[in-house]
């Protein structure tokens, strides 16, 4: 296998996620929960053979109780990535293919030693497999209508749909310009653009990503900076 860091990127690029440390929390969610269905000698194996961060992440992350089964799978392998992530099962299943098919291809032989530990619904998803044209494109990865409403709930007085979100910001005309310089920092730290609009008594900051013409993780990652920076006025 590659270094933690070729890892991470990887998955960075077949998930979207807008930043490594969104990327090293999927990827240790997915692994951890692999783990959890070895057995205890197993479980310190794997460890072993995956980047040394990960690996320890696999035996610190681990439930205490955590015991080799046959749990639904993959449906509560999708709800466990999901709750350790804090998204959606939808979005866990998503990070537990996309994990386990970059593992296969990077460590054909890793796969091979955990197919046979494995339930039989978890070990199908060891096998390589292609990097979705989203991310070959080089386009983050759009929000889906069953999880936009519990995203904006994480923002402040975000509202929209799968094609927009806007946030009206009343503040003293003198703010507006401060404001305006956290915002343009914050852009270039995400790589990533707000539209800005001006409103009596304040303004409007609207996201969407323009590639797709739909809401994506960079536009919710700007949405909280943006946040950031109106608490900090």
């Amino acid at each position: 296998m590659g270094t933690y860091s070729e890892l991470i990127d990887a998955v960075r690029r077949r998930t979207g996620l807008p930043d490594a440390d969104r990327a090293a929390d999927a990827t240790a969610a997915v692994l951890t929960a692999v783990g959890e269905r070895l057995g205890a000698g197993d479980r310190a194996e794997f460890a072993r053979k995956i980047p040394g961060l990960l690996g320890q992440r696999v035996m610190a992350d681990a439930e205490p109780d955590a015991v080799p089964g046959v749990s639904p799978e993959p449906v509560q392998l999708a709800a466990e990535i999901a709750r350790r992530t804090r998204s959606t099962p939808e979005r866990g299943r998503e990070f537990a293919e996309q994990v386990l098919a970059e593992l296969a291809a990077e460590d054909p032989d890793l796969a091979a030693w955990l197919r046979p530990r494995l339930p039989d619904e978890l070990a199908a998803l060891l096998r390589p497999a292609p990097v979705p044209d989203a991310a070959v494109a080089g386009h983050p990865r759009r929000i889906l209508p069953d999880e936009l409403d519990r995203r904006l709930r994480e923002l402040e007085d975000w509202s929209g749909d799968c094609h927009r979100i806007s946030r009206t910001i009343l503040l003293p005309q003198e703010w507006i310009e401060p404001l305006r310089r956290r915002v343009d920092r914050a852009e270039q730290e995400v790589d990533h653009h707000v539209r800005t609009e001006w409103v009596d008594g304040g303004v409007r900051f609207v996201a969407w990503t323009r590639s797709i013409d739909a809401v994506t993780e960079l536009d919710l990652a700007l949405a909280a900076r943006i946040d950031e920076a109106v608490r900090a006025l």
